[in-house]
């Protein structure tokens, strides 16, 4: 069995990076295909979007496999925060806000995230920095009229998520720690 030491850890951070920019980057581009039934007036605003996405994704990419790989952490932050930030401003393009199943997106990030070897402090910091963008982005950025039906059904679901995911992620990292 492999000791569970710090550059280890560094090592499957980094190979996770890699992973996620590389999945993120040949995955969001099939959204286009929800968004073209979904919101066609919206569809050229949202295809920019999901390029600016997958570029970002690839870049990540790029950098952990090139020698800039002393950020893992800080590349896995900025592509889930990028990546939260369209799906709540796709919400708001399409004039619906809170009431917008794209926040749902948010969520799949927040999964993706699990598997991601951040102890569980870091873990529960970037879901809640992803929660907070979400939230920024819809009260402040982009201000639709809501319902609050909506605004507290979805706030809601996304902190039991939160919740259930740094749960299952304290699970998984001491299994980590137990199988190293």
């Amino acid at each position: 069995m492999q000791e569970f030491s710090p550059k280890r850890l560094i090592i499957d951070q980094v190979n996770a990076a890699k992973i996620c920019s590389l999945i993120a980057a040949i995955f969001l581009p099939f959204s286009s295909i929800l968004d073209y039934y979904i919101y066609p007036q919206c569809f050229v605003e949202f295809f920019f979007l999901w390029f600016i996405l997958v570029v970002w994704c690839l870049f990540i990419f790029f950098l952990t496999c090139l020698k800039m790989k002393q950020y893992p952490k800080l590349y896995i932050l900025s592509m889930g925060g990028a990546i939260s930030f369209v799906f709540s401003i796709m919400g708001n393009l399409g004039n619906e806000g809170y009431q917008s199943d794209y926040y749902i997106g948010i969520i799949e990030v927040m999964f993706t995230v699990v598997m991601t070897p951040f102890n569980t402090r870091e873990f529960i910091f970037f879901l809640t920095f992803i929660y907070s963008i979400y939230l920024t982005t819809m009260h402040f950025i982009y201000p639709v009229p809501y319902t609050q039906r909506y605004f507290v059904e979805n706030n809601i679901f996304l902190i039991e998520s939160i919740m259930m995911l740094s749960c299952a992620h304290y699970y998984i990292s001491s299994l980590r720690k137990k199988l190293a």
